[in-house]
């Protein structure tokens, strides 16, 4: 079966944002950490998985809500778990617990493989994946990923960006979790300190590499704020929507 990984950590300085809370980058750096460890020891890693079948994981989709924000210097307990398998993929779960045991977010993410050579994806069927072993079926967030508003302006620009070697990862592209810190690069640290986050949704729809220039778009309205990143043939690579306490 697999089961059920954990990790402790603690809020250092450097996770923290201006707020003195947990970075949202950072949370989401901390969940791509923890999946690699607990697929690293299931033996369907990143390299694994591509020595076993030419394919590798992607995210294509996150959902993070916020029973509260933790805090730097906290001790928090991460813990993740992978349901059963289906079609491309696999949804997994995050919690963040406190010292205690209060659970202070909740996370999803979906995960699918994609064929190493043609980058598209792959049937997780087709690929070494253990799909007959036993999962756990319980799931952190009950609703299913939103459909993403993306009717942006030109008036809704932030500003652009091109990405540098710093922001790509092992698979040559940029890292999903540097499209975060460019769409939260779209407020000024003050909006962190005076507001409360509840709900941060991500969906991600295409690749982009270094060299790139890309566009971070931005449309506020009521406590739900709205964001996109877009390439330089206008094309949308991540949509986002964030919502805050009212």
């Amino acid at each position: 079966m697999l089961k059920q990984y954990e990790i402790p950590f603690k809020i250092h300085s450097s996770s923290v944002n201006a707020a003195h809370k947990l970075d949202i980058t950072q949370l989401l750096r901390l969940m791509q950490d923890v999946a690699s460890e607990h697929s690293a020891l299931t033996g369907t890693d990143f390299y694994s998985m591509l020595k076993s079948s030419n394919a590798f994981w992607v995210i294509t989709k996150t959902h993070v809500h916020f029973h509260r924000e933790p805090t730097m210097f906290e001790d928090m307990t991460v813990r993740t778990w992978p349901n059963p398998p289906a079609g491309f993929g696999s949804d997994r779960n995050y919690l963040l617990i406190g010292s205690d045991g209060e659970i202070a977010v909740s996370a999803m993410s979906e995960w699918i493989f994609i064929d190493a050579d043609t980058r598209r994806p792959r049937r997780i069927g087709s690929t070494a994946y253990p799909i007959t072993e036993e999962h756990i079926a319980d799931r952190v967030i009950d609703e299913p990923y939103h459909r993403l508003s993306n009717d942006f302006d030109d008036g809704d620009i932030a500003y652009t960006h091109i990405i540098r070697a710093s922001d790509t990862d092992m698979t040559g592209h940029t890292n999903n979790t540097v499209y975060c810190r460019l769409m939260l690069d779209a407020f000024l640290s003050s909006f962190f300190a005076e507001n409360k986050i509840v709900d941060f949704e991500l969906r991600y729809a295409m690749e982009s590499k270094e060299g790139e220039t890309v566009t971070i778009f931005r449309r506020s309205e009521g406590n739900i704020h709205r964001l996109s990143v877009r390439n330089g043939a206008g094309k949308t690579l991540v949509t986002a929507s964030m919502t805050t306490e009212q």
